[in-house]
């Protein structure tokens, strides 16, 4: 699918500060255009400033077309208007590849309509100087214009015409318009529109987009230095928070240790408490036999102690208590200590 060429425009640019009302401007746009000191946004290496018209010397050349109509350029009154730079060019992509094949030669027969444009706006006899750069971002052509305006004084009328100057001519009501349209008629065979009329874009020289690229530079580093310095400082806390987890994982590991050796001293104690548990398990076994034998006893204790009391009581009934008597209680006596002696044994068993 084939993409849609970018509409490329003519472009005709007066000078944004208005026209040029004395010498020392005009010599500072002589420096400009002719390259007497290096500028940041010109490409090292490209053409040199070409005079399509005029010597190379804006004021001289100034001076000698004001003379040649008669015009003193000395006495030119204060505050009054020497002339007007324009600037001729068109969109960047003209002049490149994107504009179509052979830049080189579309742009070398660009110059001379240009020229052609700039004399059927204003006439050649008004145009002091024009001078084409190639070294900028654009190719573009500066052009110098006298407001020059042939007339009679209406004090003098016997003087007949005379050249005058007269900003009205260049500067005056739909003049402007008149420019763009004519230089828009000329770029026409060139495939260039006219911009939107009344626009208020405006002719942004290179300097100015080198300007633009530096804040975004300047920004772009701005935006990198904050970032690193974040980063540092997050790298800060990151390693904080790092030594603060080691610490509580050292913190977590010294607490677990010392649960499991609690653990294992609470082991040994639960295995020593029922080692106790079971031997006094057995003891208290061995007591309740030995309550159970001492309570046998002490029934047979019991038992025999009435027996004898009982026998006491019969014999002292009977009043026999001679010598059967006695053998009976020294039997019952003999054999209470054989049981006695028994029990004896059996508890030291």
């Amino acid at each position: 699918m084939e993409m849609a060429m970018q509409t490329s425009y003519g472009v005709v640019s007066f000078d944004p500060r208005g026209p040029v009302k004395n010498w020392q401007r005009v010599d500072k746009i002589n420096q400009h255009n002719n390259r007497a000191e290096p500028l940041p946004h010109c490409k090292e290496g490209a053409p040199l400033p070409v005079h399509l018209i005029g010597t190379g010397n804006l004021q001289s050349d100034i001076r000698a077309k004001m003379l040649a109509h008669g015009i003193d350029p000395d006495a030119i009154r204060k505050n009054g208007v020497i002339g007007f730079e324009v600037i001729l060019s068109a969109s960047h992509a003209f002049f490149t590849d994107e504009g179509g094949p052979e830049p080189m030669k579309r742009t070398g027969a660009w110059i001379g309509a240009a020229i052609q444009a700039a004399e059927r706006i204003w006439e050649a006899d008004r145009i002091v100087a024009a001078v084409l750069h190639l070294d900028e971002h654009t190719p573009h052509i500066h052009v110098f214009v006298l407001g020059l305006l042939l007339r009679t004084n209406k004090r003098r009328p016997a003087d007949g015409e005379t050249w005058t100057l007269d900003a009205r001519v260049i500067s005056g009501p739909g003049q402007f318009q008149r420019a763009h349209d004519l230089y828009a008629e000329t770029m026409q065979p060139f495939g260039l529109s006219r911009g939107a009329e009344r626009s208020e874009r405006k002719r942004r020289p290179y300097s100015d987009e080198l300007a633009k690229l530096k804040r975004r530079k300047d920004a772009m580093d701005q935006a990198i230095e904050a970032a690193q310095i974040a980063k540092a400082r997050f790298n800060d806390l990151h390693e904080a928070e790092k030594a603060r987890w080691q610490e509580v994982h050292r913190e977590q590991a010294r607490i677990v240790n010392e649960a499991e050796a609690e653990k294992r001293k609470a082991r040994g104690l639960i295995n020593r408490l029922e080692v106790e548990r079971r031997r006094h398990a057995s003891v208290v076994v061995k007591f309740q036999a030995a309550s159970e034998r001492s309570q046998k006893t002490a029934a047979r204790a019991t038992a025999f102690r009435h027996a004898l009391r009982t026998l006491h009581r019969r014999s002292t009934r009977e009043r026999g208590g001679g010598a059967a008597a006695g053998r009976a209680r020294r039997a019952i006596c003999a054999g209470g200590r054989t049981r006695r002696s028994i029990r004896s044994q059996r508890l030291a068993r």
